[in-house]
C-alpha cells in the first residue's frame, strides 16, 4: 500500500512555458540523498537505489553531481550550474542487458485544490532519445512514453540548458501528466526499457502548479479499508454521501461567478454520463464544501460523476446546465462496497485417497470475487498452480500425485472488495494418504504407555485404583493388553490423544478376548461426552454386538440376538464408508446398516477411550486386547478378511455375495462338487401327478 503522507522537498519556483508558476518537488528514493524520502515502489515498500557506479539491472541507479539545487529559478533558456543537493535517479543505462526498473510512485502532500501536473526529467543534448514513463494513475498496462532530444517532441517541453563537467550539457525536460485535485499528487515513475546504451531514463522529480475555477477535491464517503466506499445497507444496496469543493479563483475560496452545481451522476456499471443533471445544488456563501447524500445506490457497483459549474450568465443570472461557458470538472469515478462475503468449512473434510491419486477439495460461500489457497504450516503456504496444485485462485482446489509429504490441512481464505473470511480455524481440509495411521500391538509398556509404532500417538494407561493395565499372553506377538475387572474393581482403561477418531470414513479393529459380563461394556469410546461419541459394545441390553455413533441422535450398526463370543480370542472390525456403517467378527461382515449419517470428524472426539465408557455409569471392559489399528478409511470386506486370515488361516465367507450363490447347498461360499452331488442324488426323480 502505497504512503500517504510525504513531504516537499528541495522546492523551487519553476516559472513554465506559461505565466504560471510550477512548483517542483525533487524525487527522493532513500535516506541521505538530500532529503526525507518521498519516493516508494508502486506496489508498496522502500524503492532500493543502487550506488552511482552500480550496472546491476533490475534496480534505480543515484545519479551524483546532478540536480538542481533548493530555490533555483528554472528560466526556459540559459545555463545553470549542477549540485548534487538533490538527486538523480538512472532507469536505464545499460543494454546488455536493458534494465527494467520497478514502478515507483512519487507524492508531495498539497493544500485541497486542483492541479496541473508534471514529470520532470532529463535528456542529453547529443540527440540521444533519453525517455522516461510516467502517469498519475496506475495502470496495469505500461505508463506513457515521453521522450526528448535535441529536436524536441510535442510531448515534452525543454525547460533549461544545464553545463556538465562529462558527459555533454544536459538539458531538464518536463512533461504535463494531467490534472488532480485532492490535498495530495501522486505520480507514478517507470523507465522504457533501453534497446542500446544512449536510450536512458534520468527522473528528476514532479511538479504541480494551482488551476482554478473548476470543481475539486472530491470524496465518497464513507471509504472502506480495500478502497470501496458506502456502507452497506443489506446485500444489494449501499449508502454513500458525495462530497467536492467549488472551483476557486486566485482570491476567493469560490470564485463569485460560480452560482450553481451540476452534477451528473451514472447509472450502476455505465461509464455513460447522463445528459441531464441528476442534482442541482445552489452555492450559498463562500463555503467551499459540498454535499450531497446521503444516497442509497447499488452495492458493488462502478459509478461516474462530473461537476459542471453553472456561472453568472451576461444578464445577471445563471448559465443552464450543459452551457460550454460554465467551468467542467473532470470525470471522478468510485466503487460501492460489496456485501461480506462468507465461506464454507472446506468438503470434504477429510480427503483421504490412494497414493498417487488425485484429492479435491471445494468450498462454497456468497460474495465471493476472489479466492486463494493455503497450506498451514510455520509460516502458512500460499499455493499457486504448479502442476501439484490447480485451482489455487478457485472455489476448488485440486492437489495431484498425493504423497505423504503432501498430507496436512488446507483451508481457503475468500474475499471481495471490502471484506474477507477464512476457514482456517473454523473448518480446514485434511489431507492423507489411505493407510493405516495408528498401530498398538501393545507388546511393552513403558512408564504407563503403550507405543503407537505407526502415527506415535502413544496409549497411556490408567487405573481408578492402584492396579494398573498390564500384559498377558497375545495372539499376535507375545502380549496383548489385560484390563481386569477382577485386578482391578474400580476399572482400568487407556487413553488415546485428541485426533486419533477426527475422520468421515474409518475402520477400527482389534482382536479381543472379551470375559463377558455386564452389559454396555467398551472396547472403545472415542468422544467428547455422553451425547456424541463413537463406540463399540460387545453387549448391549444382554441381546447385541454393537456399533453406536451419537451425535445428539444414535444410529447403530447391531448383530441382533448374537453378542460378541466371550473367552475366546476373537477378530473385531467395525468401518464407516460414506453412509454405511459396518460390523465384522472373525472377517465376516455380521451387520450393516445404510443409514449411518453421523460421522466422527463432525464433532472431532477429544475424549478417546480404549475399555471405558463415556457415560460414567457404564461397566468397565473386563478381558485383553491385541493389535488395535485405525484405518482413516472403509476396509472392504476382502480386506478385513485378510486381516483376520493372516492370524487364523482359512477362510471367510463374503457376506455380501453369499445370496447369489443359488446352488451353494452346504453354505461353503462356493459351488463345487459337493452342491453338484446333492444335485445329482436327485437327478431323474419325479414327484409329478398327473
Amino acid at each position: 500500500m502505497m504512503r500517504t503522507v510525504m513531504y516537499l522537498l528541495c522546492v523551487a519556483s519553476v516559472a513554465a512555458m506559461s505565466s504560471a508558476a510550477v512548483t517542483y518537488v525533487d524525487a527522493v528514493f532513500a535516506t541521505g540523498h538530500g532529503g526525507t524520502p518521498n519516493t516508494f515502489l508502486a506496489d508498496g515498500g522502500a524503492a532500493v537505489p543502487t550506488s552511482t557506479g552500480d550496472t546491476v539491472d533490475g534496480l534505480w541507479r543515484y545519479r551524483t553531481g546532478f540536480g538542481i539545487a533548493p530555490g533555483t529559478a528554472i528560466q526556459p533558456t540559459g545555463t545553470i550550474t549542477l549540485t548534487s543537493s538533490c538527486t538523480v535517479y538512472e532507469g536505464t543505462g545499460n543494454s546488455s542487458p536493458s534494465d527494467n526498473v520497478p514502478r515507483v510512485v512519487t507524492t508531495a502532500s498539497v493544500p485541497s485544490g486542483a492541479y496541473d501536473v508534471y514529470v520532470y526529467f532529463w535528456i542529453d543534448q547529443s540527440g540521444s532519445p533519453w525517455r522516461i514513463r510516467a502517469g498519475l494513475v496506475n495502470t496495469v498496462e505500461p505508463l506513457e512514453l515521453f521522450t526528448g532530444s535535441n529536436t524536441f517532441t510535442a510531448d515534452s517541453e525543454p525547460i533549461a540548458w544545464v553545463a556538465s563537467d562529462s558527459g555533454g550539457p544536459r538539458r531538464l525536460m518536463r512533461a504535463y501528466l494531467g490534472q488532480a485535485s485532492g490535498t495530495s499528487i501522486s505520480v507514478y515513475v517507470e523507465d522504457a526499457p533501453a534497446t542500446n546504451g544512449n536510450e536512458r531514463t534520468w527522473y528528476d522529480g514532479i511538479g504541480y502548479t494551482k488551476v482554478y475555477n473548476v470543481p475539486n477535491s472530491p470524496s465518497v464517503t464513507p471509504v472502506n479499508i480495500d478502497g470501496s466506499v458506502g456502507t452497506l445497507l443489506n446485500d444489494t444496496e449501499a449508502e454513500v454521501t458525495l462530497q467536492f469543493n467549488a472551483g476557486a479563483d486566485p482570491n476567493n475560496a469560490v470564485n463569485p461567478k460560480i452560482k450553481k452545481h451540476y452534477v451528473y451522476l451514472s447509472a450502476a456499471n455505465d461509464a455513460n454520463l447522463p445528459a441531464a443533471p441528476t442534482f442541482t445544488i445552489d452555492q450559498i456563501g463562500t463555503d467551499p464544501a459540498i454535499s450531497i447524500g446521503p444516497l442509497t445506490l447499488s452495492a458493488s457497483a462502478t459509478y461516474y460523476w462530473q461537476v459542471e459549474e453553472g456561472i453568472t450568465d451576461p444578464n445577471g443570472g445563471v448559465y443552464p446546465a450543459g452551457t460550454a461557458d460554465n467551468y467542467w470538472g473532470l470525470v471522478w469515478s468510485f466503487k460501492t462496497a460489496s456485501p461480506a462475503c462468507t465461506i464454507s468449512a472446506v468438503n470434504p473434510p477429510l480427503a483421504a485417497v490412494p497414493q498417487g491419486s488425485a484429492a479435491v477439495l471445494t468450498v462454497a460461500g456468497t460474495n465471493i470475487t476472489n479466492y486463494q489457497w493455503y497450506k498451514i504450516g510455520s509460516p502458512d503456504v500460499m499455493l499457486a498452480n504448479d502442476g501439484k496444485y490447480s485451482g489455487a485462485a478457485t472455489g476448488a482446489l485440486t492437489i495431484t500425485d498425493v504423497q505423504q509429504s503432501d498430507e496436512g490441512l488446507y483451508y481457503c481464505v475468500a474475499s471481495n472488495s471490502t471484506s474477507q473470511a477464512s476457514n482456517r480455524d473454523t473448518g480446514p481440509g485434511h489431507v492423507m494418504i489411505a493407510r493405516l495411521v495408528n498401530h498398538y500391538p501393545m507388546e511393552v509398556i513403558n512408564s504407563g504407555v503403550t507405543p503407537d509404532v505407526v502415527g506415535g500417538a502413544d496409549m497411556v494407561l490408567h487405573t481408578n485404583g492402584r492396579a494398573m493395565p498390564a500384559l498377558a499372553a497375545g495372539v499376535v506377538g507375545t502380549s496383548a493388553l489385560s484390563l481386569d475387572t477382577a485386578a482391578e474393581p474400580l476399572g482400568q482403561y487407556g487413553q488415546l490423544p485428541a485426533g486419533v477418531c477426527d475422520y468421515q470414513d474409518l475402520t477400527i479393529s482389534a482382536w479381543v478376548y472379551w470375559k463377558g459380563g455386564l452389559a454396555f461394556q467398551r472396547l472403545f469410546a472415542f468422544g467428547n461426552d455422553d451425547t456424541h461419541f463413537i463406540a463399540f459394545s460387545p453387549n448391549i441390553f444382554g441381546s447385541s454386538a454393537t456399533f453406536t455413533i451419537i451425535n445428539t441422535s444414535e444410529q447403530n450398526v447391531q448383530t441382533y440376538s448374537q453378542l460378541l463370543p466371550s473367552n475366546q480370542w476373537v477378530h473385531v472390525a467395525v468401518s464407516l464408508n460414506g453412509d454405511a456403517g459396518r460390523l465384522y467378527i472373525n472377517g465376516v461382515r455380521a451387520a450393516v446398516n445404510t443409514g449411518m449419517t453421523h460421522d466422527p470428524i463432525d464433532f472431532r472426539p477429544s475424549l478417546n477411550y480404549i475399555g471405558r465408557s463415556l457415560v460414567a455409569e457404564q461397566a468397565y471392559f473386563d478381558g485383553m486386547i491385541d493389535e488395535l489399528k485405525i484405518y482413516n478409511y472403509a476396509m472392504t470386506n476382502t480386506q478385513v478378511a485378510q486381516e483376520y486370515i493372516a492370524v487364523r488361516g482359512g477362510y471367510v465367507c463374503d457376506a455380501d455375495g453369499t445370496d447369489s450363490l443359488t446352488y451353494d447347498f452346504n453354505r461353503d461360499c462356493r459351488v463345487d462338487l459337493a452342491d453338484f452331488a446333492r444335485i445329482a442324488t436327485d437327478w431323474l426323480n419325479d414327484n409329478r401327478i398327473y
